[in-house]
């Protein structure tokens, strides 16, 4: 039993390392931005640009790699209502 829960750890460390390799300090930083943003508001418009410009900065590849790029997209549509909003109301 000993046996397979050592295989077990060794194994789930093992993905551990290929699951975070490949993406680069500048994605996960774009990814943080992203989560930075939070719930939308009128106030929101600061992180979803810094959001946006970590996002624009990264190559092609990269761009590929970070995993909550719908969240900003999300995001900036969510802003972009609140002020038509603001702006017809």
């Amino acid at each position: 039993m000993k046996k397979i829960l050592s295989v077990i750890a060794v194994l789930t460390l093992v993905l551990l390392v290929f699951c975070s390799c490949g993406r680069s300090e500048e994605v996960k930083a774009c990814e943080d931005k992203i989560k930075e943003i939070g719930e939308v508001s009128v106030e929101s418009e600061e992180l979803i640009l810094a959001a946006e410009e970590a996002f624009m900065v990264l190559s092609g590849e990269d761009k590929g790699k970070v995993r909550n790029k719908g969240e900003l997209e999300d995001a900036r549509a969510e802003y972009s209502y609140i002020l038509t909003g603001i702006t017809e109301g």
